[in-house]
């Protein structure tokens, strides 16, 4: 009897894609990609919720594109800061 697919199974694609976004973004000698000031951001981060539901690739595109852009790069050889 063949075995039915996890729905898991067809994130994988995705999840790779995410991993690999985060190991480049580690490896980078950026601390930035972009920067905002602190309002600038709240604003990017606060919205109404979408009133219909999305894919998990449309969400992480979303993310991708809107927020990462703007974190933080601890690992940088540049990174000069210290988190509490």
């Amino acid at each position: 009897m063949p075995s039915t697919p996890s729905p898991l199974t067809a994130l994988t694609p995705l999840l790779q894609e995410v991993i690999a976004q985060g190991l480049a973004f580690k490896d980078s000698e950026d601390v930035f990609a972009r920067r905002a000031t602190p309002h600038a951001l709240r604003d990017l981060l606060l919205e109404d919720l979408p009133e219909q539901p999305a894919t998990a690739q449309a969400v992480w595109e979303d993310i991708s594109k809107r927020l990462l852009p703007y974190c933080v790069n601890m690992n940088s050889p540049r990174f000069m800061g210290f988190s509490v």
